[in-house]
């Protein structure tokens, strides 16, 4: 999970179970900088195991600036996240013997699709449930094709659209619908974010 978008996605999950008393593990990648600092310092007083996240030389660590119509909106978004190609397959497989010791990977759709591919190819060959932020409408598509590996998807209400009939106002309420078939029914569990 590379990154500070997706250390603050992932990682707030991964907060929450730590603090629950779960056995965290964080896989990512962050620069060498005062955000990767930051990032990694958080997650270990959250109490996740930051051992195996990759701390690349030079590298700026992921970020993300939203600007926000006074609706609660997005109205215009900047990222950087050039570091998430170091989060490469051989990455995941050199490492695959935390996705085989694992109770459940939790993840975002800003690895590489390469990379997801990965992930979800080991998850089911160590027969590992994986559950999904799908991060943002742009990066949400990587993880279409392994709605059935799924367990758990959180997630917005663009996400919501773009792999259903639904369409959503901007307050998030459904504003219409053509059907909500058995198919959405059973690859998706909404979630509340309860924790």
């Amino acid at each position: 999970w590379p990154g500070q978008e997706l250390a603050v996605a992932v990682r707030t999950e991964g907060e929450n179970l730590a603090r629950f008393g779960v056995s965290t593990v964080l896989l990512s990648v962050v620069g060498d900088d005062r955000s990767g600092q930051r990032i990694l310092a958080q997650a270990v007083d959250a109490g996740i195991d930051v051992s195996r996240v990759l701390v690349v030389p030079g590298a700026d660590t992921g970020a993300y600036m939203a600007l926000m119509e006074h609706t609660g909106a997005l109205a215009f978004a900047l990222n950087d996240t050039r570091i998430a190609e170091s989060l490469r397959p051989q990455l995941i497989y050199h490492k695959r013997r935390l996705i085989q010791e694992a109770a459940m990977v939790v993840l975002d759709a800003s690895p590489p699709i390469e990379t997801l591919n990965t992930i979800f190819r080991l998850a089911n060959r160590y027969q590992v449930p994986v559950c999904a932020d799908p991060t943002s409408v742009m990066l949400a598509s990587r993880l279409i094709p392994h709605m059935s590996d799924l367990l758990l998807v959180t997630p917005k209400t663009a996400f919501v659209s773009l792999i259903s009939d639904f369409n959503f106002s901007s307050s998030g309420t459904i504003t219409s619908f053509k059907a909500f078939t058995t198919t959405v029914l059973t690859a998706i569990i909404f979630s509340l974010h309860l924790i």
